[in-house]
C-alpha cells in the first residue's frame, strides 16, 4: 500500500478472507501483510544463495554455503562478531548466550534468531531478554517444557497421573537470573543468623513455577522461512494451561498486587488507557475464546457501537471522510457510553463503522481461588461450578416454571457471549417478559434446581458450544468450595452443589478427585499433618476415596489494617487496586512518611477495607494496595488460610489471561533482588574479570 500511513479499510475488510491466491488482489489493488520474524529480509540472490532457501542463507566471505548445518551456523557467527562495527553490542551478545545457553544448533536459522535476541536487547531491557528466551522454542526444546500439559487435563483426558516439566522452572532459578543463593548487592552472600547461606529457592517453588510453563507449543512453519525454522515464539494451547493458582518466590502468589477482576470500575471498557486491537472483517477473537461457528452465523448477534458515539469515533478514526481503523487503540481519556454501550457491564468484541471488528483487550486481575459469594453456574452439558456471584461470569438464563415439572429455559443476553454478573441475570430475569403468564407457567425468574434446561431460543449456533457457554443458577441450597488437603499442607479445590443429585457433573477442575494441588500459607502449618490424620474425627471433614482431607469452607474479607502501616507491611498486602479516582467516590488522600491513604470522603478518616494505600517499592515502581486481607476458614476448625490469587477463570478461559499470568511469572524472576549481583558478575567474567571484587560488583 503506497498512500499515507493508515490502514486503508479496503485492506483491513480483507484481513482475514484471503487464501492462497488472494493474498493480492490486483482488481482491487488490496494486499495483506504476511508478517514475518523480528528483523528478517529477504534473500540477497546476487551473493549465489539458492532462490528455493527460503530467508537464511549463510554464504559468507570466508566460505560458501553449506550443507552441513553446524558449519553454517559457525561460519555466520564467526563472520558477524569478528567484522561487525559494533563490537561493544557483539561482546554483550556473547556474553548473554554465554548465561542463555541453549545446545540445539542443528537448525542455523533458528539458532542465528535465537542469537540475535542478545543482539538486539545487547543495550535494551534483560527483561525483554527474559521473555524472549522464555518463549523460544530452542529454549523450550532443550529445557523440555515444549508440550507440557497440566496435571488436570492428563487427568481428565486419559486418567493417568502426570505432573508439569520442572525442568525450564529449575534451570531459569539456578542457572539463569538469580542462582542457588540470596546474594547482597555487592554479590556478596546473604548468610541467616547462624551464619549458613540462604537458598533462594527450594522444591516447592519448582514444582509451583512448572504448572506457569504448561501449554507451550511450537508454531506452524510459514512459507517464507525454512522448514522447521522454529523462529516464531511459542504460542500457548489453552486447554493444556494450568489455571490454578501458583505460590512464587517469596511466598507471593503469581499475581500479587494485582487488583481483583470483582474491582474493576465499572463499563472499564470506556475508561481512559483502555485497549483495543484490530481484528478485521472476521469477528474471530485472538485473546478470548468463543465457538468457532459463531464467526460465519449470519444470525449472529454482535456489540456494535452506536455510529454517534464516542467509542465508535476513538476506533474509526477517520481521515476525513472515511476511518483509518488502528492497528492498536489506546483510549487518551474517559468516554461517555451511548445506546447499547451504556447498558452493558462488559464487552470482549465491538463492531464499528463499516463492520470492522476490535476485540477490547481487559487489563491483568485476579480472582481469588474461593469465592466469598459462591454460586452455581450451568451449561447445557450439565456441567456446573461454583464461581463468585460479583464476576462477569456467565450469561443470564431465564425460565418459566410449568406445571409439569420442566422448565422452558431463555437465553437473554445483548449480544452473543455476553458475561454478567448473578445480581444483574437477576434483574434481567425479573425486568423481561418472554410470553404472558397463564394457568401453564408462573412468573419469570433466573432458572432453578431441580429442573434442567431446555432452551428454547438459541438462534443458528448459540448454543453450539455448551462447554463454553454458562449461564447463572439459582438453586434451593448454596453452591460449596472444599479444601482437599494432603499432608504437605497443600491444597486442591472441589466443588459441590448438594441439589444437583446425579442429573450432573461438576467441572473436571474441581471434581472431588482432583490432583492438582496448590502451596498456601496456614496460620498453623505445623497442625497440618496431624489435621489430616485426624480428618475422620472431624465434623465438617471428610476422607476422601483418594486418601486426602476434604473440608468445607468459609471465606472472611476483613479490613487488613486500623491504622498506617509501615511501606513494607503495603507491599506485603495481597490484593492490588486500581488508581482511586476509579475505585472510590469522592475521595481524601493523607500520608506519613512513604506511605499514602486514599480513603472516601464519608469514612471520615478511618480505615476501611476499601481504603487504598499507595507506596513506592525498592524498584521505584508505584504501588497500590486495597486494605484487604481474604482468608480461607476450615469451617468449625481454628485453621486458615491466605486466600490464594490467580488469573485464569476456569468459566472463561482466555488466551489474555494465560499470557498475563506469563507476564506476572517473568516480573517474579525479575525483581528478585538476586538479579542484579547475579547478571553483573557473569558480565564480569565474561570481560575478563575471572574474581570480580565486590566494589565492582556494586
Amino acid at each position: 500500500w503506497s498512500g499515507a500511513l493508515q490502514t486503508p479499510p479496503a485492506v483491513v475488510a480483507h484481513f482475514f478472507e484471503t487464501s492462497g491466491d488472494d493474498i493480492f488482489d490486483v482488481a482491487s489493488e488490496t494486499a495483506v501483510v504476511v508478517c514475518g520474524g523480528v528483523n528478517e529480509v529477504s534473500n540477497d540472490l546476487s551473493l549465489g544463495g539458492e532462490t528455493d532457501r527460503g530467508s537464511f542463507d549463510t554464504m559468507t566471505a570466508f566460505d560458501r554455503t553449506s550443507n552441513v548445518a553446524t558449519k553454517d551456523r559457525e561460519r555466520l557467527w564467526t563472520t558477524v562478531s569478528v567484522t561487525a562495527p559494533d563490537q561493544l553490542r557483539q561482546r554483550v551478545a556473547w556474553a548473554l548466550s554465554q548465561l542463555f545457553v541453549v545446545n540445539n544448533y542443528r537448525h542455523p536459522e533458528a539458532a542465528a534468531y535465537y542469537y540475535d535476541i542478545f543482539v538486539r536487547n545487547a543495550f535494551g531491557s534483560f527483561r525483554d531478554i527474559l521473555k524472549e528466551i522464555s518463549t523460544n522454542s530452542m529454549m523450550g526444546r532443550m529445557l523440555t517444557f515444549l508440550d507440557s500439559r497440566s496435571t488436570s487435563y492428563v487427568w481428565s483426558r486419559d486418567l493417568q497421573l502426570e505432573y508439569p516439566d520442572e525442568n525450564f522452572a529449575r534451570e531459569i532459578l539456578q542457572l539463569f537470573p538469580i542462582g542457588l543463593y540470596e546474594l547482597n548487592d555487592d554479590g556478596s552472600a546473604r548468610l541467616d543468623n547462624d551464619g549458613r547461606l540462604i537458598r533462594t529457592y527450594g522444591n516447592g517453588d519448582i514444582e509451583e513455577y512448572s504448572r506457569a510453563w504448561t501449554g507451550f507449543r511450537e508454531q506452524q512453519d510459514r512459507g517464507n522461512v525454512n522448514q522447521l525454522s522454529r523462529t516464531d515464539p511459542m504460542y500457548i494451547r489453552l486447554e493444556w494451561r494450568d489455571s490454578l493458582p501458583k505460590m512464587g518466590l517469596g511466598n507471593k502468589y503469581i499475581g500479587h498486587g494485582f487488583p481483583r477482576c470483582i474491582d474493576l470500575p465499572e463499563q472499564h471498557f470506556l475508561a481512559k488507557g483502555a485497549k483495543y486491537v484490530l481484528l478485521g472483517s472476521k469477528a474471530k477473537p485472538e485473546l478470548h475464546t468463543d465457538p468457532s461457528g459463531w464467526i460465519n452465523d449470519p444470525l449472529a448477534v454482535k456489540f456494535a457501537a452506536d455510529p454517534q458515539s464516542q467509542l465508535n469515533a476513538a476506533l474509526c478514526k477517520k481521515n476525513g471522510s472515511s476511518c483509518s481503523y488502528p492497528p492498536i487503540m489506546v483510549l487518551e481519556s474517559n468516554l461517555a457510553c451511548r445506546g447499547i454501550e451504556c447498558n452493558t457491564e462488559n464487552v470482549r468484541m465491538i463492531e464499528v463503522e463499516g463492520g470492522i471488528f476490535y476485540e477490547y483487550v481487559r487489563p491483568p486481575c485476579v480472582r481469588h481461588a474461593f469465592s466469598l459469594e459462591p454460586r452455581k453456574i450451568k451449561n447445557r452439558r450439565r456441567d456446573y461450578m461454583c464461581v463468585d456471584a460479583r464476576e462477569h461470569a456467565a450469561r443470564a438464563a431465564c425460565c418459566y416454571q410449568e406445571n409439569n415439572n420442566r422448565s422452558r429455559s431463555y437465553i437473554l443476553e445483548d449480544y452473543w457471549g455476553e458475561r454478567v454478573t448473578a445480581a444483574h441475570a437477576e434483574k434481567i430475569c425479573e425486568s423481561n417478559q418472554i410470553e404472558p403468564i397463564d394457568e401453564d407457567h408462573s412468573s419469570f425468574s433466573m432458572c432453578q434446581q431441580p429442573y434442567d434446561p431446555i432452551f428454547v431460543n438459541c438462534d443458528g449456533s448459540q448454543c453450539q458450544d455448551s462447554r463454553l457457554q454458562y449461564a447463572w443458577w439459582s438453586g434451593t441450597s448454596s453452591c460449596q468450595i472444599k479444601a482437599k488437603i494432603d499432608k504437605q499442607g497443600r491444597v486442591a479445590i472441589a466443588h459441590f452443589a448438594p441439589d444437583e443429585g446425579e442429573r450432573a457433573s461438576v467441572d473436571n477442575l474441581y471434581s472431588e478427585d482432583s490432583k492438582t494441588f496448590f502451596r498456601v500459607l496456614w496460620n498453623a502449618p505445623g497442625e497440618i499433618r496431624q489435621f489430616v490424620d485426624d480428618c475422620p474425627s472431624k465434623e465438617t471433614c471428610k476422607t476422601t476415596t483418594d486418601g486426602f482431607c476434604s473440608c468445607d469452607t468459609e471465606v472472611v474479607e476483613e479490613t487488613a489494617y486500623e491504622s498506617m502501616p509501615t511501606r513494607e507491611q503495603v507491599l506485603a498486602l495481597p490484593i492490588g487496586s486500581v488508581p482511586p479516582e476509579s475505585a472510590l467516590g469522592p475521595f481524601m488522600t493523607t500520608a506519613e512518611g512513604s506511605v499514602k491513604v486514599h480513603a472516601e470522603e464519608s469514612a471520615y478518616g478511618r480505615f476501611s477495607a476499601k481504603s487504598i494505600f499507595e507506596v513506592t517499592d525498592d524498584n521505584g515502581v508505584t504501588q497500590l494496595r486495597r486494605n484487604l486481607l481474604s482468608r480461607v476458614q476450615l469451617t468449625g476448625t481454628s485453621l486458615s488460610f491466605l486466600n490464594p490469587v490467580h488469573f485464569i477463570a476456569r468459566h472463561d478461559e482466555a488466551l489474555r489471561d494465560a499470557w498475563y499470568e506469563t507476564e506476572a511469572t517473568l516480573d517474579s524472576y525479575f525483581y528478585h533482588r538476586n538479579v542484579g549481583p547475579f547478571v553483573s558478575t557473569h558480565f564480569a567474567k565474561r570481560f575478563g574479570v575471572s574474581n570480580p571484587s565486590t566494589t565492582l560488583i556494586k
